[in-house]
């Protein structure tokens, strides 16, 4: 079944005290990530399947977050479990869902990274998470920012937020 973008704007606006869940993404969430990730102008993650998404009363999703687990790479003080990405339909923007998505991953991993471009970086500094060094950044992650043709607009920062 595809879902067209009008059709889900207008079914998906937040119509209840409880205004989302959070699940594991299933094979059938695929328009929907994809429609995500269009809005946002980002490409398709591989292995949308690992990620978690938000879903509105209706079962629909909302939201989506996929995490990098880097576990090999030639710097080794940038392993670990990095945001990559995160994305919120734009009508669901401003209601809690990807900082429920990020926290929810916080938990399960304790310690995220992650490069945030220009707009984004008050949301995640508003989320608790603090500036890092580029040295601190998995190389992986790092040449996917210098390849990117609009690195020079994006204007990356690599963040960390860490449980206590």
């Amino acid at each position: 079944m595809t879902t067209d973008a009008k059709q889900l704007d207008q079914s998906s606006e937040p119509q209840s005290e409880v205004l989302f869940s959070i699940r594991p993404v299933r094979s059938d969430d695929l328009p929907y990530i994809r429609m995500m990730c269009d809005q946002a102008q980002m490409p398709l993650p591989k292995d949308y399947l690992a990620g978690t998404i938000a879903v509105n009363d209706k079962d629909q999703p909302v939201g989506f977050i996929r995490i990098l687990e880097v576990k090999e790479d030639e710097n080794p003080q940038g392993l670990g479990a990095y945001i990559y990405p995160v994305v919120v339909f734009e009508n669901w923007r401003h209601q809690g869902v990807a900082k429920a998505l990020v926290d929810y991953e916080l938990q399960r991993y304790k310690t995220l990274r992650l490069v945030a471009c220009r707009p984004s970086r008050g949301f995640y500094q508003r989320s608790g998470f603090e500036p890092e060094e580029w040295d601190n950044i998995a190389a992986v992650i790092a040449y996917d920012c210098e390849l990117c043709p609009d690195c020079s607009s994006c204007d990356p920062q690599p963040f960390r937020k860490a449980l206590q």
